[in-house]
């Protein structure tokens, strides 16, 4: 490898994959890299590490030898898998990087044979360009958080302030998520400032309640009750959401509540 930002060349480590599996039909697993014609059938796929090449041999090879703890008869790439801990040049990083997906490949290379009518025999060269430079584990991104937003930004948040599920039909399915009962539906209004009124009317214009936060959350939740813990009937109902700075953003949304069957005894 030619690191050209920093100056650098080193070999790196090399591995090959093979199949046994038998929905592989050009598989070969014979302990020698011989691609086929088709790489996705054959799968010997060749693994470039992010990691040097060990000259006197002492690189580990990542493969399965049904012993460890616990066993395991092949390595599994594409998912991680833990290595013979029983061998003593295992580390508690080789084990960490066999346990994750591709491992600390750099690139995984696939080749297509043009045809299987002579003996595989490597020659040439293929030189690997990468569009972007590879990232590790020692590069850092600092990043700045603009805690303070403009009022044409302020502005524009406002204006997304939104109601859902609109309409609420028979119940939240969010309620689900959140641990409710499905017979207790809410509402959540969407994209608040910090500092938020928001006043529910029915279509009549009576105010049903006032619901208020003063804190960073962008959401606010009601339970469909009125100022007297009463739940409120099907139809269409109007919010208006107040903020000091912005002013007023008017909501329309709908509740269509579940049917009750009232028993008679």
């Amino acid at each position: 490898m030619v690191d050209s930002a920093y100056g650098e060349e080193q070999q790196l480590a090399v591995g090959f994959l093979e199949s046994a599996f038998s929905g592989d039909s050009l598989a070969s697993a014979n302990g020698v890299w011989d691609p086929k014609t088709d790489v996705t059938s054959s799968r010997e796929y060749i693994v470039i590490f992010d990691s040097p090449y060990d000259p006197t041999g002492g690189n580990v090879v990542y493969t399965g030898t049904g012993t460890g703890t616990p066993s395991s008869k092949w390595a599994d790439i594409g998912n991680g898998y833990r290595i013979d801990n029983t061998n003593p040049a295992v580390t508690p990083e080789m084990e960490e990087i066999a346990r994750s997906s591709w491992f600390n490949a750099l690139y995984v290379v696939g080749l297509d044979r043009l045809n299987d009518n002579s003996p595989f025999a490597p020659t040439g060269k293929m030189v690997i360009k990468p569009d972007l430079y590879p990232l590790t584990t020692n590069d850092t991104y600092r990043y700045k958080v603009q805690n303070d937003l403009t009022a044409d930004e302020m502005k524009s948040q406002f204006d997304k302030v939104n109601v859902y599920p609109n309409p609420l039909f028979a119940y939240n399915s969010a309620a689900s998520y959140s641990g409710q009962a499905f017979d207790e539906p809410y509402v959540t209004f969407s994209n608040l400032p910090n500092e938020v009124s928001i006043k529910i009317f029915s279509l009549s214009g009576t105010l049903l309640i006032e619901l208020a936060k003063n804190n960073t959350s962008p959401f606010l939740t009601w339970d469909l009750k009125n100022a007297d813990n009463l739940r409120v009937a099907s139809g269409m109902y109007i919010a208006i959401v107040h903020n000091p700075q912005l002013g007023d953003k008017v909501l329309k949304f709908a509740i269509i509540m579940p049917q009750k069957q009232i028993l008679k005894y």
